[in-house]
């Protein structure tokens, strides 16, 4: 049975995913993220400039904010306040939206709770990868981002043996951590998975694109978010939402993908 295993960046700390209730409420500036416009561009919250010359809001302070507001500990009490919004993917994380993409790219065109439960039931298990250092803002997200699943799935809360959190991935920078995913993938052997990858993470994609080809049980999954265009990468083959390119034996990927 195929599993799922989700790379966690920063992208939470840009998200729209709660309702303006309970904890979000001391979070000030953030109900302007609300708007129809900020909820469909993950860009546009980041620069946004609420039209309060007095308290000088910005995205970067709502950002800070919620860094310094979410903890692990606290991802369950968070999650109360979670939007169920199937219609605006992109307000959540950059790997929630994809989750949401690929279950609707995956013949749920009519995604809600009780469709994208079954998708995520098709796999054996989805494992949000991060570092084990518990000030991290990555491992921080991861349990958020699990809890959030769970509840978008109408689980509840998290099922130990479908969505959990793994500290599978070591060092300190980016480059450290990818040499680590690459050593966690290998251990896999034989097992099929679909490998959600977001931000700096995507360049896996960029470094390791050859590396997928002959290797048919892995797929790479990543998102355009300011488009919301789906990737699809096995093997020689990259679909683009609907369109597919083959990739021909002993190609520059490079080359292809321009």
């Amino acid at each position: 049975m195929k599993q799922m295993i989700v790379t966690v960046g920063t992208s939470l700390f840009r998200s729209a995913s709660w309702e303006n209730s309970g904890c979000l409420l001391d979070i000030v500036g953030y109900d302007a993220w609300l708007s129809n416009s900020c909820l469909a561009n993950p860009e546009l919250r980041a620069a946004y400039l609420p039209a309060d010359a007095i308290t000088g809001r910005t995205g970067e302070s709502i950002i800070s904010q919620l860094q310094a507001s979410i903890s692990a500990p606290n991802a369950a009490k968070w999650t109360q306040q979670v939007a169920i919004d199937f219609a605006h993917p992109l307000r959540y994380s950059a790997e929630v939206a994809t989750i949401l993409r690929l279950a609707e790219a995956e013949g749920l065109a009519s995604l809600d709770q009780a469709l994208l439960s079954r998708f995520l039931r098709r796999y054996e298990h989805l494992a949000f990868l991060t570092a084990g250092d518990r000030t991290d803002l990555g491992h921080r997200a991861a349990h958020h981002l699990a809890e959030q699943v769970a509840a978008l799935a109408g689980t509840g809360t998290v099922l130990p043996g479908l969505i959990r959190v793994e500290t599978a991935l070591r060092g300190s920078n980016l480059t450290e951590r990818v040499r680590s995913l690459v050593t966690h993938l290998d251990g896999l052997g034989g097992t099929e998975y679909d490998l959600v990858i977001s931000g700096g993470y995507k360049v896996f994609a960029a470094i390791c694109g050859q590396w997928l080809v002959g290797r048919p049980r892995c797929r790479l999954v990543y998102l355009h978010e300011a488009e919301g265009t789906l990737i699809r990468h096995v093997s020689d083959r990259i679909q683009i939402d609907e369109d597919e390119v083959v990739i021909p034996p002993g190609s520059d990927i490079s080359e292809v993908r321009r």
